[in-house]
């Protein structure tokens, strides 16, 4: 992971995709603001909030907690915005004509 930053960053970027994408459609925004927007944000906040921080750092913390602040009411917005419906089509009754 340290030797190799891009590596392990594209490595986890693929493993997220392969976990939205194992997921229904209809969970997917749902799910990643939970798994992963809210559990990042809240991270850098808390970090953020750790006394006795190098000043260079606390500022470094601040524009990150802004940078996913801003990524975290776009996904809100978007979870709002889009269907929240199955594309999954109902099973036929027995006994009703379509």
């Amino acid at each position: 992971m340290i030797e190799r930053p891009v590596r392990h960053a594209l490595y986890q970027r693929a493993r997220e995709i392969e976990s939205i994408g194992d997921t229904a459609p209809s969970l997917r925004v749902a799910r990643y603001m939970d798994e992963r927007v809210r559990r990042v944000s809240d991270s850098v906040a808390a970090i953020a909030a750790v006394p006795n921080l190098d000043v260079d750092l606390q500022r470094s913390l601040a524009k990150k907690q802004g940078d996913m602040s801003l990524f975290r009411q776009s996904m809100a917005h978007l979870a709002e915005s889009s269907p929240s419906e199955s594309t999954a089509i109902p099973p036929r009754r027995s006994g009703t004509t379509t």
